[in-house]
């Protein structure tokens, strides 16, 4: 499915995700609880190559699609 397609298709579970972690009083980098939210929305979607803990609650998730050639993303 074009990834489009799924943004749509999630759009109204994103706004959701937005406002519970607008909900969770964490500051700077004691962040535990967004940090588990995000991890456990990862998992969800797939995404095994995960790596946290990164600077106290930091994730980095591994990616990988499915056509050719490479590509590096931060966010």
């Amino acid at each position: 499915m074009p990834i489009l397609d799924l943004i749509k298709d999630y759009a109204e579970d994103m706004k959701q995700w937005r406002r519970q972690l607008h909900k969770i009083p964490e500051l700077g980098f004691d962040c535990h609880q967004t940090s588990a939210f995000v991890i456990k929305k990862l998992r969800y979607f797939g995404v095994n190559r995960l790596n946290d803990g990164i600077a106290g609650t930091g994730v980095v998730a591994v990616i990988e699609g499915q056509g050719a050639g490479n590509g590096t993303t931060l966010g």
